[in-house]
Parts: structure tokens; C-alpha cells; sequence
């Protein structure tokens, strides 16, 4: 394979130039960075939020009026390659960075990128929006919840406890034949979703060799809803496109903590696989001093870690992606963060 090189600064304007030459392209002008001539600071990232962030920019102007942005909200894939390129104050996703993305962004700036929380991503399971991603079993299937122990033992290999590969091994299994094999659908392990569960949620293991990698959600649902002895580990799923014949599964953090679902209550932070409205920033580390970030982004940061921005992701819960403000605990460990950089 080619060992590819990062551009040089030359080669890198030269580029900007060339992208900000197509049509509907708003990348910063070639050698500006994410400040234009103006002052204006461009962010680029997440179509999730083209209804969330404007209203959050709208009340942060009335607080810092000297600040103006300008917007490109896109797509989450959008926002790493700005932030590498220097072309984005921060790259808002409604995702967690794939691996790609980070690796991206090492080769660039040579450390990693930090990422803050701000919001979950979505709540459910509901019929007028998104549902998070979850774990999905047939509706016929009993099983009342899982514990993310048992979770690894059952997507990954190698996990400890040993696999369980078996609904009889479970408490409330479908079949009380110990044999009854459990049937194991999820995405593919591409560099995308997949690989970013596997490594976030799994502890890095490998999938299981039960594991039948599905191109898409909808697939992996279809599969579950056919088969009373399967479990499937899907995506966001848009309003509707779950099948009527399977269920999202509670979860528990740990044995003996309550099951959960990803709703839109006060248990929001309990659910064991929650994914975030996340900001990446650039926070180069600084030998004795921790690092260092662009001021601009760490005030933002802050605004948007606030009661008031806090408030204002709350007003949007009820949209198609519904992201909903972190639980007291998870919010203590985000703004701590950001007084870090």
C-alpha cells in the first residue's frame, strides 16, 4: 500500500482554494484558517444539528455579541477533515469519531483530538423520531434485560465470564433447551458504526465468530423480526423503520442496577450505551501546562456545557434527532474537561 503523507502547507492551501471553488462550498478562504478576514469563526459539522446549533449561536451572540460564526452543518463526516485542515473552530458530530477520523487527525497535527460530551444523542424508543442505538430481540423473545457483561460476552469474543453463546444461559431465556443458539446481527466491521461499537462498547474485543455483519439497520431488524432466536445490535433507527416484530432490550450498567431504556426521563444517563452530541477540539498538549486550545472554542464549550445551553438542548428533545441535556454527573465531567484545556 502507498505511505501516505500529510500536505505541505502549500499543497494544503492549495486545496482550500480548490474546495472553496465548488459550488456550495463555504470552507474559510485558503490560508485564513477557521477566521475569516472578518473575524467570523466557521464551524463545520453534523446535519443533526442544523435546528439545535443556530438556536444555541443565536443566544451565545447575546452573551459574546463581539463573536459572530458562520455555519456548514453538512454531516458528522464533515467535521474531523475541517478540524485537521484548521478550516473549523470545532467539529460538532452527533457521533462518536470512527477510528478513520482520528487516525486522520493524528497524521495531521500528531496527537489525538479531545472530545467533550454535550447532549445524548436522541431517546426512545419512539414512533416520531430517532431511536438511539440499542439492542434489539424478536418480540416474542422474553428475556427481560441484559447486563453489559453479558452484552460482551455475547456480541464479542474472548470477553470475561467466557462467551455465552446459548439462551439458555440466560435468566428468562426463550428456550429452557440450553442448546437453543443465540443468533448474533450487527453492523459490518468496516471502519464505521461497527468498528466504533466494537471499540467503545465491547472493550476493543474482537465480534463474536456468531457475529453476521448486516449492511444496514433496517437489514439487522429485518433479520431479528424473522428469527425468535436472534439479537441485533443496531443504529439510529428513523421513526418507522423499526419492524413491528421486535423490541429495543433494557440494558443494566453493571448486575443488580436497574434495566433501562434510552428514554426521555431522568434515567437517560443510566443507559449503558449511550451515544452524544460530541465536540471534538484541537488541544494541542503543552510540556508542563496540559494543552492548549483556541480561547474561542473553550468559551463556546463552556456556553454550551451551561445551565442555559443545557436548557436549550432541552427545548429541542421533542425533533426528529432529540438530543436531550447530560444528567448532573455526566455534565460535572464535562465541564471539568473544558477547564482542563
Amino acid at each position: 500500500m502507498p505511505a501516505y503523507k500529510p500536505l505541505s502547507p502549500e499543497k494544503l492551501d492549495e486545496a482550500l482554494q480548490a474546495l472553496s471553488a465548488l459550488p456550495g462550498a463555504t470552507y474559510a478562504e485558503a490560508g485564513s484558517g477557521y477566521r475569516a478576514k472578518d473575524g467570523t469563526l466557521a464551524i463545520v459539522g453534523s446535519d443533526t444539528l442544523t435546528e439545535l446549533l443556530p438556536d444555541i449561536l443565536q443566544a451565545y451572540a447575546r452573551r459574546a455579541p463581539d463573536v459572530r460564526f458562520t455555519t456548514d452543518l453538512r454531516g458528522s463526516s464533515t467535521a474531523m477533515p475541517a478540524l485537521s485542515a484548521g478550516t473549523s473552530l470545532i467539529a460538532p458530530m452527533g457521533r462518536e469519531a470512527w477510528q478513520n477520523d482520528i487516525d486522520a487527525f493524528r497524521q495531521v497535527k500528531g496527537y489525538a483530538p479531545t472530545r467533550i460530551r454535550i447532549a445524548y444523542a436522541s431517546h426512545g424508543p419512539r414512533p416520531d423520531g430517532k431511536t438511539p442505538p440499542a439492542i434489539y430481540v424478536n418480540a416474542s423473545n422474553p428475556v427481560s434485560g441484559l447486563t453489559m457483561e453479558q452484552v460482551r460476552r455475547i456480541f464479542a469474543a474472548g470477553a470475561d465470564g467466557g462467551d455465552i453463546a446459548d439462551w439458555g444461559q440466560l435468566q428468562g431465556a426463550p428456550h429452557s433447551d440450553r442448546s437453543a443458539p443465540i443468533h448474533v446481527y450487527g453492523a459490518r466491521d468496516d471502519g464505521g458504526f461497527g468498528t466504533a461499537m466494537r471499540l467503545s462498547k465491547l472493550d476493543g474485543l474482537p465480534f463474536s465468530a456468531r457475529y453476521r455483519s448486516m449492511a444496514s439497520g433496517k437489514a439487522i431488524l429485518a433479520a431479528v423480526a424473522a428469527d425468535p432466536l436472534a439479537i441485533g445490535y443496531a443504529t439510529w433507527m428513523d421513526a418507522g423503520d423499526a419492524p413491528a416484530g421486535v423490541r429495543v432490550l433494557p440494558l443494566s450498567k453493571r448486575q443488580g442496577s436497574p434495566y433501562v431504556l434510552p428514554a426521555a426521563d431522568g434515567h437517560r444517563g443510566e443507559w449503558p450505551i449511550s451515544y452524544f452530541f460530541n465536540v471534538y477540539v484541537d488541544a494541542r498538549p503543552e510540556p508542563g501546562s496540559g494543552s492548549r486550545t483556541a480561547p474561542e472554542a473553550k468559551a463556546l464549550l463552556r456556553f454550551l456545557l451551561s445551565d442555559q445551553g443545557q436548557s436549550i438542548i432541552a427545548r429541542h428533545s421533542r425533533e426528529e434527532n432529540g438530543y436531550l441535556p447530560l444528567d448532573s454527573a455526566n455534565l460535572a465531567e464535562e465541564r471539568a474537561k473544558v477547564e482542563a484545556l
